[in-house]
């Protein structure tokens, strides 16, 4: 990671492994995105789509690790 961006690729599906506070782990598909904005400066930000979760299955103190699927 980089300016507060990652190496990880667009366009590619990667692993999101979602890990609550209580320890259990939910694993999804993740798409990288760029976010655009333009005022007051044009500014890129990273984002990550995790498909198929649902909000309470990504509370607020869970964390997220992204990484690239494994092929094979």
């Amino acid at each position: 990671m980089t300016d507060g961006t990652s190496d990880l690729p667009i366009g590619t599906p990667l692993l999101a492994t979602v890990v609550l506070p209580d320890g259990s782990e939910h694993f999804f598909e993740a798409w990288k995105e760029w976010l655009h904005r333009r005022q007051p400066q044009c500014k890129e930000s990273e984002a990550f789509l995790l498909q198929g979760a649902h909000i309470e299955q990504v509370p607020i103190g869970a964390d997220v690790m992204l990484s690239e699927k494994e092929t094979g």
